[in-house]
């Protein structure tokens, strides 16, 4: 994390600790130690979860990066209630919650974490929550042509997909939750081989860019969505 409280009660990100000061998490008041090695991103940590959410530590730096888009007062907001406890990776002035996911997330969490998002975002009547995804590391194709004859619109192919947005539909914005995904994606060339009776063909490098998802289909293996590229996303999730 890079937030944690200090022994007066104040609020220190890692880059303002003080070597040998005592540091507190917000979420759990647990102790944490700071992290300002060579190697990885700093951060504090926990000494143990025992106590506290179990999915909010250490981060990298695409998800740094991304929280880093937003002001310190909107980034990792600690928010406790009778049914939840959470820290949201951003917390807009206007009361949306956006998270950046990087790591591995297992479909129990994924649809906790988006029911208890959802439920608060209709409380408080607030614009409903937002998950980006890095799946810049995994494997997507893009189809040759646009999808339904509009511009930003494509269908891609995720092979060994997981299927965390199983049936996930937003054509008409009313989905619990906006999906954004971050993807690496190529154009399949010539067949150039066989594996395991299977064609394989070239991979085409194309551009890498955000997905705003609007339909996925066959348990995620197919998704339709509007293409962005970086500069855009950024223009765009720092609106909200």
């Amino acid at each position: 994390m890079q937030f944690a409280i200090d022994e007066n009660g104040i609020r220190t990100s890692i880059n303002n600790s003080i070597k040998g000061n005592p540091y507190k998490c917000p979420c759990c008041g647990s102790e944490v130690i700071q992290k300002k090695g060579d190697v990885m991103i700093w951060h504090f940590a926990h000494k143990s979860l025992a106590d506290c959410v179990d999915y909010y530590d250490h981060k990298g730096e695409w998800h740094r990066a991304m929280q880093e888009l937003f002001p310190e007062k909107n980034r990792e907001v600690y928010e406790k209630t009778a049914t939840y406890r959470h820290i949201f990776d951003v917390l807009t002035d206007k009361g949306r919650i956006i998270e950046f996911q990087h790591s591995q997330m297992n479909w129990k969490e994924f649809i906790g974490r988006s029911w208890d998002y959802s439920v608060r975002s209709a409380f408080n009547d607030t614009p409903r929550p937002v998950w980006v995804f890095d799946f810049s590391e995994r494997d997507f194709s893009i189809a040759p042509k646009q999808y339904d004859g509009k511009h930003r619109m494509r269908r891609f192919y995720w092979k060994r997909a997981t299927n965390l947005f199983k049936n996930y539909n937003d054509f008409d914005g009313e989905a619990g939750y906006e999906l954004w995904i971050y993807i690496d994606p190529y154009r399949r060339g010539e067949q150039i081989g066989e594996q395991h009776g299977y064609p394989v063909y070239e991979k085409k490098p194309a551009k890498k860019g955000f997905v705003r998802v609007l339909a996925t289909y066959r348990e995620c293996k197919t998704i339709v969505g509007n293409v962005y590229t970086e500069q855009e996303f950024e223009k765009y999730i720092t609106s909200l």
